[in-house]
């Protein structure tokens, strides 16, 4: 019996990492981090959604622009987001 739950228990540790996976709410501002860019939350085709664009006083700097989300424990996997956008006019 001991060796059933063993068996059991290490065919579980072996499934990809879908039962660590975790989904993080980003309608909190004090869970961002943001480097020259601003963000609302907004309802975009009927889903609530983070819109993050270039801070108005960071226009013409350096393109080096992101959100950081605080308080992520993350090695190794993957990051899977929904990326809406449009080109910029030249």
């Amino acid at each position: 019996m001991k060796m059933r739950r063993l068996a059991v228990a290490m065919c579980f540790s072996m499934l990809p990492g879908g039962a660590f996976a975790q989904s993080i709410p980003l309608d909190d501002p004090t869970k961002l981090i943001l480097h020259k860019v601003s963000s609302e939350i907004v309802m975009y085709e009927g889903r609530s959604a983070l819109r993050v664009v270039e801070a108005e006083e960071h226009k013409d700097s350096s393109p080096d622009k992101f959100v950081i989300v605080r308080g992520m424990d993350f090695d190794n996997g993957s990051i899977e987001v929904d990326v809406a956008g449009m080109p910029i006019d030249d």
